[in-house]
């Protein structure tokens, strides 16, 4: 049997990022942890923020490896921070990397002293001789840097993405839809939750079948859409306050405390609380979170609604007026009607928002069946390391720094923290929205071709 570990390498070696940062979040849960697996993850959000082509979130994951390294006292967070200096632009990270470089050094040179060339096992000294150049190759690029000083990036948010997902059916659906009778419309604006669980079971299989009565039985259960879910430790909350308790008196402490003496901790970590320059960082990771994350799932205009029996699914009448402009939320509540009077007394136009909503998708890879704790959750763990590394920061100069720069700090750490409760939001209509979308087009193909 593979360990953990093995596990892990398997699917980093594969690009399959998310199951094996699953693998060591749930090892982190059961008390488990072990400093390869600490740089394992590191190695990932460096993988992840090298492919990210959204500038926030590259920022994220290398906070985030900041953070993985730094569990370790491992000076390989030299890395990340440097990444992190090249986005922001910003001197004053650049000298972090100089003094982080200069400590790694220190070691490496520490770590040869103790090495023969010619009894050295498994090429650790000729390892340590390849690191110690690319650190001092990183260390000219640096200084290079700090004397050509070039103001902090300026960071604009970027947008979600929509898309016609099945735009091209929908197009050709359209003049039949446009041209039929008013009770026609007004029968695709319920759907059969029967029909609904047998077009599911076909496309998807056991796994479909599972995620609509998981969707299902939480609708029954709370007569809400949204809850919170730590993807942590999986632990569900029916309210942001409790969520937010949750990370605080939970996560924020999840890091084991520094063993880094204390000539170690005042050479990596001393003057980054004095200067702020985290909050520049912390900032951006929330501006991050904000547009990049909590959007896709927050944003649903749309209400959708049952009857007494849940034997159908009632769609938002306004997609039938035309004018479902703005969202109305009222906290993912659902209503609970009679299906026959359902939208009877509606005077259904063109019915363009209806055909509108059909087309269009949320362009973001999580979607109906896989399981949520999924759902960004490589963003979401990201977010949180970045967010305990402002922890360690202020953990390891609350006692020294007692001004108000070591409150720009903790306001920075604490608006980070609302947006990673943010993250943990998740709307089940986002989820339903993309089969329940696919049996209307079927259905709505069957009915006109």
């Amino acid at each position: 049997m593979e360990s953990e570990y093995e596990n892990v390498l398997r699917f980093e070696s594969q690009g399959r990022y998310i199951e094996a940062l699953e693998i060591i979040s749930e090892a982190e849960r059961c008390g488990n942890h072990s400093e390869r697996l600490n740089i394992l993850q590191a190695e990932i959000f460096m993988s992840l923020a090298e492919e990210s082509e959204n500038l926030y979130k590259k920022l994220v994951f290398l906070m985030a490896a900041v953070e993985a390294y730094s569990r370790n006292d491992a000076c390989e967070c030299v890395y990340p921070l440097f990444e992190i200096s090249e986005l922001l632009g910003s001197a004053s990270f650049y000298r972090r990397v100089l003094k982080t470089a200069e400590l790694f050094l220190k070691r490496i040179a520490t770590a040869l002293r103790s090495q023969e060339p010619d009894v050295a096992k498994d090429g650790v000294y000729a390892h340590l001789l390849k690191e110690r150049k690319k650190v001092r190759s990183l260390v000219n690029v640096v200084n290079a840097r700090i004397a050509n000083h070039v103001p902090l990036a300026d960071f604009k948010p970027e947008a979600i993405e929509m898309k016609k997902e099945n735009g091209a059916m929908v197009e050709r659906l359209r003049p039949h839809w446009e041209s039929s009778s008013e009770n026609t419309k007004r029968e695709f604006m319920k759907v059969s939750t029967q029909e609904l669980r047998r077009f599911v079971l076909n496309k998807f299989e056991k796994e479909g079948k599972y995620a609509l009565e998981k969707v299902l039985g939480h609708v029954k259960k709370n007569a809400r859409w949204i809850f919170w879910l730590c993807r942590s430790c999986s632990q569900k909350f029916s309210t942001s306050e409790e969520c937010t308790s949750h990370l605080e008196q939970v996560h924020a402490a999840e890091f084991a405390p520094s063993s880094m003496n204390d000539l170690v901790e005042k050479e990596v970590w001393s003057d980054k609380t004095a200067v702020g320059v985290w909050k520049d960082a912390i900032d951006l990771v929330c501006s991050s979170v904000e547009s990049f994350c909590c959007q896709g799932l927050t944003g649903v205009k749309e209400k959708i609604n049952f009857d007494s029996d849940m034997a159908y699914v009632l769609l938002d009448k306004r997609l039938l007026q035309g004018n479902v402009d703005e969202r109305v939320d009222e906290g993912g509540k659902i209503s609970f009607s009679d299906a026959k009077l359902h939208c009877t007394r509606v005077h259904a136009g063109g019915g363009d928002d209806f055909m509108s909503w059909l087309a269009l998708s949320e362009d973001w890879k999580f979607k109906f069946p896989r399981p949520i704790r999924e759902f960004n959750l490589d963003m979401w763990i990201a977010s949180l390391r970045s967010y305990q590394l402002v922890c360690r920061t202020l953990q390891t100069h609350k006692v020294i720094h007692l001004d108000a720069e070591i409150l720009l700090i903790d306001k920075s750490r604490v608006k980070l923290l609302k947006h990673l409760t943010g993250m943990c939001l998740f709307d089940f209509r986002c989820y339903l929205n993309s089969p329940l979308k696919e049996y209307i087009i079927d259905c709505l193909r069957r009915r006109f071709t």
